[in-house]
């Protein structure tokens, strides 16, 4: 299969499309449910980790402080392409309530909806628990 040079083989672009998401009224609250979460729970995570982090100089060596202002630098374009992953995210969730209440659901069945996916959600909460994979590990995310 080949096109244009930069371009999707025609087969590829239909096997593609093919696994678009339809937003049914059947599914628009799951889908708005689990955007709403993974925003949430990012959001959380990123409390949790101290956000933004900054690295201070490991030692008074000439490679130090050049080193920890690159790693600054790259943190703070991770934070920064994480932030507009989350702001996205919400963007979509509320594209999704939209769509939600274009097809006759109201804002308590939205709030019902998140809460029966999330048994336990408060909606003052910071974010809803899900397990993570570096529990125990030591890495960011779980216990040290």
């Amino acid at each position: 299969m080949t096109g244009p040079v930069g371009a999707p083989a025609p087969a590829a672009t239909a096997d593609l499309a093919s696994l678009r998401t339809q937003v049914t009224p059947e599914n628009v609250l799951l889908l708005h449910n689990g955007l709403k979460a993974e925003a949430q729970y990012l959001r959380g995570q990123m409390r949790a980790c101290g956000f933004p982090v900054q690295i201070g100089e490991p030692g008074l060596d000439p490679v130090s402080k050049p080193a920890a202002v690159a790693f600054n630098a790259k943190i703070q374009t991770l934070n920064e392409q994480l932030e507009a992953y989350i702001a996205l995210l919400k963007t979509m969730a509320e594209a999704m309530a939209q769509t939600a209440k274009s097809y006759g659901h109201n804002e308590d069945e939205l709030t019902a909806s998140f809460t029966s996916y999330f048994p336990g959600y408060e909606a003052n909460a910071i974010a809803p628990q899900r397990i993570s994979h570096t529990r125990g590990t030591g890495l960011v995310g779980g216990p040290r």
